[in-house]
């Protein structure tokens, strides 16, 4: 019979797949939908944890969500000034219903199916 600890900490891996696979997904889907013109907004959105960085500084989520644990915070953020108006006012063709909050509807089915992946052992 499995101890207690090891089945806390098979649980806990389990967790964390589902929480790293769904802000990985998440962010490359938000990247994917963000309009390029120079290319500037899309290279500026910057994972991180346990905080909001306005670096603009650009960045891999794969890996920042490698090194999350339970309990961190993730934030993908993109702190150009034109980034709201491109979001919020349809401000580009290529994006005429914004970037993030598009992806954002679709996160209970994405942290579904990577749930269902775990459950189901694929």
């Amino acid at each position: 019979m499995a101890k207690l600890a090891d089945i806390m900490a098979d649980y806990e891996r389990r967790m964390m797949y589902v929480a790293r696979e769904t802000c990985n997904e998440q962010s490359t889907e938000t990247a994917a939908r963000t309009p390029v013109d120079t290319g500037l907004l899309r290279s500026s959105w910057t994972p991180a944890l346990n905080r909001i960085d306005g670096s603009n500084s650009g960045g891999d989520p794969g890996a920042v969500t490698t090194v999350m644990q339970a309990g961190d915070t993730y934030t993908y953020a993109n702190n150009q000034p034109y980034a709201p108006r491109i979001e919020y006012e349809a401000w580009s063709m290529q994006a005429p219903y914004g970037m993030m909050w598009i992806t954002v509807a679709k996160f209970t089915a994405t942290a579904t199916k990577y749930a269902n992946r775990v459950k189901h052992g694929v």
